[in-house]
């Protein structure tokens, strides 16, 4: 069968599950921009000037190695370890997605942070479902693709 014919289906459980976070974060994005103006966070339109601003190679290193490392870090390590030193793994995905979210405070946008301290959470979730950086990672490089997409081609 398609395993001896070097078919993973463990690799398309991930990439499922990748499909799956990044239907979660679109998702998580879409509430909050209709959440946050409600209680007057509107400021999205420093994020669109700061990302459009950036080089072509900035852009390009946005969705491709930029999460690889992002994830490594945030998911792979923080929330682990953050998760053994509290013995819980709920406060180790708040602080390593609180301190995602901080890193990204030069846009100078709190619905940025907002969205990305959440959509961290929603990464650290199925980081804890698969036990893999894979689902994150996959959904971390299409969401900036697709932000940054969106940002050039829709005003």
């Amino acid at each position: 069968g398609w395993a001896g014919e070097g078919f993973n289906i463990f690799a398309l459980s991930l990439f499922g599950w990748g499909i799956a976070a990044l239907a979660a974060s679109v998702f998580v994005t879409m509430a909050l921009s209709i959440l946050l103006p409600l209680i007057g966070i509107s400021d999205t339109e420093l994020v669109a000037e700061k990302v459009l601003s950036l080089p072509p190679l900035a852009l390009l290193l946005a969705f491709t190695l930029a999460p690889i490392g992002e994830e490594a870090l945030f998911r792979g390590y923080l929330l682990r370890k953050l998760g053994d030193v509290s013995r819980s793994p709920l406060a180790g995905a708040l602080f390593s997605s609180a301190i995602f979210a901080a890193l990204l405070f030069s846009y100078g946008s709190l619905a940025e942070i907002a969205v990305a301290f959440t959509i961290g959470l929603a990464l650290c979730a199925f980081t804890e479902k698969t036990r893999s950086l894979v689902p994150a990672v996959l959904a971390h490089m299409s969401f900036n693709f697709l932000s940054i997409l969106f940002l050039a081609w829709l005003p």
